[in-house]
């Protein structure tokens, strides 16, 4: 007994198209892209992490360096005008890095944080898409399920196989089932007919 064109058995048969099959792959391939792109802003947090790292541990010498210039200064008397003069624009130079360091790590702190925020954002469309295939693969089982169902004394059967495990456009027959495999460019299918 054939499924006429109007009937359910050949809707469900029209549920499953090639389209379904590309979006899915679409949707596989937009995954990649985002657990790509999460890993290049993780790697980028790393490095970001540790240039401020560094920033921090040079700031903390700096500092402690101004700080003992200072306490070195106080106790030496007065010298002339020229060592007093290159004293303050050493102490000038050292308190302008600090400042420099301050703003760096500022900045990098700020960094940090953006491309942190951006992994979350494509942590959740990695998840979106995720989900979206756990619903593809959902409407695959129930439309495999269609075809196991009886409609009408046709029952359909749907089978994925693996590369060249199916025949191309090869027919078996038997007492009462009609078995008939096929190869598309996105997968292998095999229809049983039981009769």
């Amino acid at each position: 007994m054939r499924a006429t064109p109007g009937s359910p058995a050949a809707a469900r048969r029209a549920a499953w198209s090639p389209a379904m099959e590309m979006a899915e792959a679409e949707l596989h391939k937009e995954r990649l892209q985002a657990i790509a792109e999460k890993r290049k802003r993780q790697t980028e947090i790393e490095g970001k992490r540790q240039e401020l790292d560094e920033q921090i541990l040079l700031l903390q010498h700096c500092k402690s360096k101004v700080l003992r210039e200072k306490w070195l200064l106080q106790g030496i008397p007065a010298g002339n005008a020229e060592e007093e003069e290159a004293r303050r624009r050493q102490s000038e130079e050292d308190e302008f890095r600090v400042k420099q360091l301050e703003d760096n790590i500022q900045r990098l702190e700020q960094e940090i944080q953006a491309l942190e925020s951006e992994e979350s954002q494509i942590s959740a469309k990695e998840q979106i898409i995720l989900e979206k295939l756990k619903e593809t693969e959902k409407s695959f089982k129930d439309f495999q399920k269609s075809f196991s169902n009886t409609d009408g004394g046709v029952g359909w059967e749907s089978v994925l196989l693996k590369g060249d495990e199916a025949a191309s456009d090869a027919t078996e027959t038997s007492s009462a089932d009609m078995t008939i495999k096929v190869r598309s460019p996105f997968s292998n299918l095999i229809l049983k007919v039981h009769l």
